[in-house]
């Protein structure tokens, strides 16, 4: 019996391990070498600028993007959005929104920072596996705001990709080439961990309720007799 029971245990150890893991870094390019900077917004104007990226088959749950930015004032006043992908360009907003914060900043001289902008979702962006997306960056008129760049091939993940497009005021077009170094923006998408099938988390539960079972049997079983009868 109690062999029997250390495997029951064992195994809903490792169904209860199956749904359990740390959050996944889908797209980076974070430790690239900053390449300059491409101006979106100043005065009252601003240009959109997009970034594409991919989910995985499973890290589809995005819970915060990260850019190099450059800003003149006291913080970033830039305003992120998640486009679907139509024809290999920004398509359609998936109506997702950030909170924006600073983790800290570096004076780049001229009344301007540069540092590592964050964009946090409360629930995450549910989106669909193994399909390309935009990050669209829109400044707010007013200081000038632009996004820091690197070389082409910087970046790891699974849904790194490169490609920057940007607003020309009536549709999408490409970067002039060397317009940001002919390569891509510098950020990262991080993904919440894949959520387990309900098939596992059923197998979890019933393992619980058979092990309860068999515990509750092996207490309430009457003890041996023992010696001969008279």
């Amino acid at each position: 019996m109690m062999t029997n029971v250390r495997v029951l245990v064992l195994v809903y150890l490792l169904a209860m391990g199956q749904t359990l893991s740390a959050g996944v870094v889908l797209a980076s390019n974070l430790s690239g070498t900053v390449g300059g900077a491409h101006l979106i917004g100043w005065d009252s104007s601003n240009v959109p600028i997009a970034q594409q990226f991919s989910t995985d088959s499973s890290a589809t749950l995005v819970t915060s993007v990260n850019f190099g930015q450059y800003w003149s004032g006291a913080t970033p006043n830039v305003n992120l959005a998640i486009y679907t992908d139509v024809l290999g360009s920004p398509g359609v907003d998936t109506a997702y929104t950030f909170s924006q914060s600073v983790g800290g900043s570096t004076d780049v001289g001229g009344g301007n920072f540069y540092g590592i902008a964050e964009y946090d979702m409360t629930s995450g962006a549910s989106l669909t596996p193994n399909t390309t997306y935009w990050l669209v960056l829109t400044a707010v008129p007013g200081a000038n705001q632009s996004v820091g760049w690197t070389a082409a091939g910087q970046g790891t993940g699974a849904g790194f990709m490169t490609g920057v497009k940007e607003w020309g005021g009536s549709s999408w077009f490409d970067l002039p080439r060397g317009a940001i170094g002919n390569g891509d923006l510098i950020y990262a998408v991080q993904a919440a961990a894949p959520v387990p099938e309900p098939v596992t988390a059923s197998l979890a539960s019933g393992l619980a309720a058979l092990l309860f079972a068999m515990v509750v049997v092996r207490t309430r079983r009457p003890a041996a007799k023992t010696g001969l009868a008279a």
